[in-house]
């Protein structure tokens, strides 16, 4: 049985391993199933956590826990109110993480006590809190900003609801993350006003029903009704010389106007998926776009991109786009060739899984997948990234593959060596 110890006090002692932060059911080896089966990642900073379906759901966590001693960033056990924690709907920043329940009611917790509700969240953070409004949610973001505290927002439900509500916000300095003369309440409801075009003139534009949203400390992003791309962030980010510190919402221009279906944002680097064209992109295609600085872009140049850009030599569709903290992976989509990983940027801790740690800046797969025994039955279900790691979830097998930088054991391993291929997570790991 695992005692309540604060996830950074079991690092210092040499336990890098996934810990079980279900108390009364430790985790033992979830390839029979017995005590959880990891049906979701999420991963943010150096740090990653599984989602286990059980009995009694629980999450395993490891790596850094952002520095805050004494504090725990997961629950020990997510019961009580929480209990029904939708495991898709998990957001972290490294620090705080939210979900939904299966009502769309906002569920936070963590170890930055600075992370308050709208009007109340109790200061111990450690186990997951209502977040103290009426109002429920379709979607969830989480930032840490560059002054440390966590904000989070959500895509309200609009059933019964003011739909003038755009974004529902709480946490740290909201205004810090939005333009300047975006309107937030006190309750932290966001009015975002974009602009755009009609008819060659300038108009302001009300989104009523946003889709998707992606924020970083720097840029935030959304996809209207329509799933067209409308971002905000400092004026350079547009290719704009301006005083304002953020700027927009504008629309990002995509070829013939086509539809966004997936986002990937870090820091001002911006990555989407198009959705697909039935004869001449029925897989659709990756699009880049930001600072560029490790070819995050795809375009086999590192120079900076104010407008989108196709990624070069990706062969087929994708399923899934990820960014870290100078890298990008596409989950592909070819029933030829099932589990392609394609990554690109930077890779200087391996953080790219492709054996080396040169950065490359065009789409490289991951061989590692290759090497898997035909019927294996190993088919990767999602890909996570760190600031200098990534992860991979397989269906059926239930195995959790790491590569990349392990200096605070977010590869799951105790000699906290860097691994430049995908590295099995030793989950079965428990404490007594």
């Amino acid at each position: 049985m695992i005692a309540r110890l604060p996830l950074l006090t079991l690092l210092l002692a040499g336990a890098c391993l996934p810990i079980s932060l279900d108390k009364d059911h430790p985790l033992e080896s979830y390839a029979n199933g017995a005590h959880g089966f990891p049906t979701a990642l999420v991963a943010a900073g150096k740090q990653v956590c599984a989602y286990l379906e059980s009995e009694n759901r629980a999450m395993v966590c490891w790596g850094d826990d952002g520095d805050l001693e004494g504090d725990q960033i997961y629950p020990q056990h997510i019961g009580g109110a929480a209990e029904l924690l939708e495991r898709h709907s998990f957001v972290s920043n490294g620090v705080n993480y939210c979900a939904l329940d299966s009502a769309g009611r906002a569920h936070c917790g963590g170890s930055d006590s600075r992370f308050l509700g709208p009007r109340f969240v109790p200061d111990t953070m450690h186990g997951p809190s209502h977040v103290q409004t009426e109002q429920t949610f379709k979607r969830l973001a989480l930032v840490r900003t560059d002054d440390g505290s966590s904000i989070g927002c959500g895509i309200p439900n609009h059933d019964g609801h003011d739909p003038s509500k755009d974004l529902f916000c709480w946490g740290g300095d909201i205004r810090q993350i939005f333009p300047s003369n975006t309107e937030i309440s006190d309750e932290g409801i966001v009015d975002l006003r974009g602009l755009g075009t009609l008819n060659g003139e300038n108009i302001r534009v009300d989104f009523q029903n946003i889709l998707k949203l992606k924020l970083s400390a720097k840029v935030g992003c959304i996809t209207d009704p329509h799933d067209q791309l409308w971002c905000w962030g400092p004026p350079s980010f547009f290719g704009q010389d301006s005083d304002e510190a953020i700027v927009g919402p504008f629309q990002i221009p995509t070829p013939a106007d086509r539809g966004v279906n997936s986002l990937a944002l870090h820091g001002e680097d911006l990555c989407v998926g198009l959705i697909p064209l039935e004869n001449d992109d029925p897989f659709g295609s990756v699009w880049c776009m930001g600072v560029n600085e490790y070819g995050q872009a795809g375009i086999n140049i590192a120079q900076q991109q104010t407008a989108l850009v196709e990624v070069q030599s990706l062969q087929s569709g994708f399923y899934e786009l990820q960014m870290g903290a100078g890298q990008v992976c596409a989950r592909l989509q070819d029933p030829n060739q099932p589990n392609q990983i394609w990554c690109w940027g930077r890779n200087d801790r391996g953080q790219l899984g492709n054996g080396t740690d040169k950065t490359i800046f065009t789409p490289t797969p991951i061989e590692f997948v290759n090497r898997m025994p035909p019927n294996s039955g190993f088919d990767i279900q999602q890909i996570v990234l760190g600031d200098d790691f990534g992860c991979w979830r397989a269906l059926g097998s239930g195995l959790v593959h790491c590569w990349g930088a392990n200096d605070q054991g977010q590869l799951g391993q105790p000699d906290l060596a860097e691994a430049l291929e995908p590295t099995l997570v030793q989950l079965h790991y428990r404490f007594r």
